[in-house]
């Protein structure tokens, strides 16, 4: 029995045979297949993010104490545990929301691509109604590494080039203001 991965796991050969059939099953089929990843690829990065950030914010905190003249933690786990008794709950998870749109579009995206390279991947082979071998699953998964990360960084990269284009602008146009 070989094992499944992806989005491949919910039918069998006969199912897509039946599906190509029809007037529109294989379109619609795609159509709910990207859904589903988009869905369930947002969940798995909430769920991520909210069991990562304690400890981004402990090695933020422990980055930044470099500044100080005293260390104020002895290490993550001090610092977790002095956030905790000093800040409480709020404390570890203050700032949260914004992360985890970052890390719900990321992961969809993860999912989308990977199921949607996987079937790339089959359409190209002779032998479309099977399941992906190996090399396979990891080709589709180093590309949808890399477009995801590609795709996220020059995001990234957008949004700082225009907020610093924003601040540094934005101050110049009304000190022109005010010279007129």
């Amino acid at each position: 029995m070989e094992p499944n991965h992806g989005s491949f796991s919910e039918r069998t050969h006969l199912d897509v045979r039946k599906l190509d059939s029809g007037t529109n099953g294989s379109r619609e089929s795609a159509t709910v297949r990207a859904v589903k990843d988009i869905a369930f690829g947002s969940i798995a990065g909430m769920v991520a993010e909210v069991f990562e950030y304690p400890l981004d914010l402990a090695k933020v905190r422990l980055q930044s104490q470099v500044l100080d003249t005293a260390a104020r933690f002895g290490g993550p786990l001090d610092c977790l545990v002095q956030t905790w008794r000093n800040e409480g709950i709020r404390g570890l998870y203050r700032g949260l929301p914004v992360p985890i749109f970052g890390a719900m579009a990321e992961t969809a995206g993860l999912f989308l691509t990977y199921s949607q390279l996987q079937s790339l991947l089959l359409w190209c082979s002779s032998d479309t109604f099977r399941q992906p071998s190996l090399p396979e699953l990891g080709l589709a998964a180093a590309g949808s590494g890399f477009l995801t990360s590609f795709i996220m960084s020059v995001t990234v990269d957008f949004l700082i080039v225009w907020r610093i284009k924003r601040l540094i602008i934005a101050p110049q146009n009304s000190h022109r203001a005010c010279e007129v």
